[in-house]
């Protein structure tokens, strides 16, 4: 499993929780991008996270609204980094508001672009979202659920997805009821059929998975921790999706767009 979103580092769990969770994602091989989820933090303390990243525990940023210096983020060093979260900041709009992409947003992108950091069009509205897309170099969204399947603010629609598929970036697909499905729960037939609106349109190569565990109330029923993706890789097999079709989505995709960022990056230092 490549999960590429969560909150475990700012949902206020214990440090032993913590560690007792990243060591077992270490053990079973998986990988997980633990974003900061910057609401309550201060810019100067975004390094202090550090301590918990490795292999197969990887930084990233849930918006960028609370940074002044950009130099804080660039000596954090995240995967990735979103602009905002659902509201409108100085740097671009929020799903909620619909606020349009400023110059300091613009300014940030640049910075995102010249330290080798991908933008997460997470929390984008739409009138943030193109430009924000065709201006970074590297695009994705970390988290969401898709239009044509389920009707959300957060959720994103085709011409959105095959903007982030045609320049090479990934999606992960979120485990959040709400964005899900729009029932009182959601269900493995719910989450498949997010999952075959995307490989229908645009096939099995871009798609991901970011749980957003611990950054949401209620998730698919039987998939609220990782051990559970077992059962499910078994559903989609019942469903008529193929072991590579599986593999990628669940983790392979996201290996491949890592490993290609990561060593562009390091060409860039």
């Amino acid at each position: 499993m490549f999960d590429l979103h969560n909150d475990l580092l700012t949902c206020g769990a214990q440090e032993k929780e913590i560690r007792d969770i990243i060591d077992g994602v270490e053990k079973s091989g998986g990988k997980m991008l633990c974003a900061v989820f910057t609401r309550n933090v201060k810019e100067e303390d975004l390094t202090t996270y550090m301590k918990y990243y490795n292999n197969s525990v990887i930084p990233a940023v849930e918006d960028c609204g609370f940074l002044d210096n950009f130099d804080y983020l660039g000596n954090f060093a995240p995967f990735y980094a979103s602009l905002t979260w659902n509201y409108d900041n100085k740097y671009a709009g929020g799903a909620l508001e619909g606020g349009k992409l400023t110059d300091k947003g613009r300014e940030l992108i640049d910075y995102l672009n010249e330290k080798g950091i991908v933008l997460d069009t997470a929390h984008l509205s739409k009138n943030s979202f193109f430009e924000a897309a065709e201006r970074a170099e590297k695009v994705m969204n970390s988290h969401t659920c898709f239009s044509a399947v389920r009707e959300h603010f957060r959720n994103i629609d085709d011409e959105q997805i095959r903007a982030i598929v045609n320049k090479g970036g990934v999606i992960g697909l979120t485990l959040f009821k709400d964005f899900v499905s729009d029932k009182k729960t959601a269900s493995y037939d719910d989450l498949y059929r997010q999952i075959d609106h995307f490989c229908s349109v645009f096939g099995h190569k871009n798609l991901c998975f970011g749980t957003d565990y611990w950054g949401c109330d209620e998730t698919v029923e039987g998939l609220s921790r990782y051990e559970d993706f077992g059962n499910f890789a078994e559903f989609l097999q019942n469903k008529g999706f193929g072991k590579e079709a599986i593999n990628d989505i669940f983790f392979a995709n996201a290996e491949r767009f890592y490993g290609k960022v990561s060593f562009e990056k390091a060409r860039l230092e």
